[in-house]
């Protein structure tokens, strides 16, 4: 909502080349910083990444929609736009499932490496027991039960542990991608309008 209006004036001012480097360098750097995001991370850290994530998908998407949207024969124009929300709505299917796919294999490999360096007479496994195991203990369980409540914290985490850094390796390759987003727009006008003649189309500098 606010990065919009900003877009559009920059793009009549500057054409589509200043907004969308500036919002894709602003969405990926963003996503990037996503990585160190964690369970105990406050709401208010979260709420600024993604207000700035926003900021910059509104400054990069409209220019790039306008200028694809400018850049074909006014006759053309109800397909092209038919055809570019078609094409961003299949991309964007699958780019949600190449990410979950991903999500879920590193998720999987990274339990698997955790479970190898994590074992029941490593030190840290049996630190982490400990305490839990007191803690229950001074809470009323017996020495069974809190081992065996212990173990389940112990497996709990150690899930967690394993999704938080699949999530951060997403966030990571997401910000990449989104990165090299910002070469082609490097290629657009900078200070040119379309101009549409007739059928074809002019380019005004």
């Amino acid at each position: 909502m606010i990065a919009l209006p900003i877009a559009g004036q920059l793009y009549d001012r500057t054409g589509p080349r200043i907004p969308a480097v500036f919002g894709l360098l602003l969405l990926g750097m963003m996503s990037l910083y996503m990585q160190i995001l964690d369970v105990t991370t406050p709401d208010n850290i979260l709420r600024t990444i993604l207000f700035f994530r926003g900021v910059g998908m509104g400054l990069s998407m409209m220019p790039i929609m306008t200028y694809a949207l400018s850049s074909v024969p006014n006759k053309l124009t109800a397909q092209a736009s038919s055809m570019l929300n078609v094409a961003r709505t299949i991309f964007g299917s699958l780019g949600i499932a190449a990410f979950a796919t991903l999500l879920d294999t590193f998720q999987k490999v990274n339990l698997e490496n955790i479970i190898q360096s994590l074992t029941p007479n490593s030190l840290m496994a049996l630190g982490f027991l400990s305490r839990i195991q007191a803690i229950l203990m001074q809470s009323g369980f017996n020495a069974q039960a809190s081992y065996n409540e212990a173990v389940i914290a112990l497996y709990q985490y150690v899930n967690l542990r394993a999704s938080v850094t699949a999530y951060d390796m997403n966030f990571v390759i997401g910000a990449i991608v989104v990165l090299l987003g910002v070469i082609p727009s490097l290629l657009l006008l900078p200070h040119g309008k379309i101009e549409k003649a007739g059928g074809s189309t002019e380019i005004a500098i």
